[in-house]
């Protein structure tokens, strides 16, 4: 039985003296189209998996119910707390507000890396 994923990720850096585990060698060398088709199936998986959670919290839930999404810019995982009678939003991690800078950071890292080159 092995360790769990944190633990071996942890025994690996340090086998490795601190540096994390190197990428298979032939990572670089899979054509742009394999790249993409496997994109493309995570992203599927993903949203596969988004639905059957929603659909079992949706089960499990009583008047107040969580939603859970990918936020189309930042690609990061949105909870939202939502009033199941009105359907209003009580609460979502990450706030609009964070997601927001999130977005302006991305933005000007791109900005600065584009400057440079």
């Amino acid at each position: 039985m092995g360790l769990p994923l944190d633990l071996q990720s942890d025994a690996a850096i340090r086998q490795t003296g601190g540096a994390p585990p190197a990428p298979y060698a032939g990572a670089d060398l899979l054509p742009n189209a394999v790249k993409g088709a496997q994109a493309a199936q995570d992203q599927t998986s993903v949203e596969d998996a988004l639905k059957k959670l929603n659909d079992t919290v949706k089960l499990l839930s009583n008047s107040n119910s969580l939603r859970f999404s990918i936020d189309d810019d930042t690609g990061s995982v949105v909870v939202k707390v939502m009033d199941g009678e009105t359907d209003e939003v009580i609460r979502q991690i990450p706030s609009e507000e964070v997601l927001a800078i999130a977005k302006a950071i991305d933005q000007f890292r791109g900005m600065l890396i584009k400057e440079q080159a």
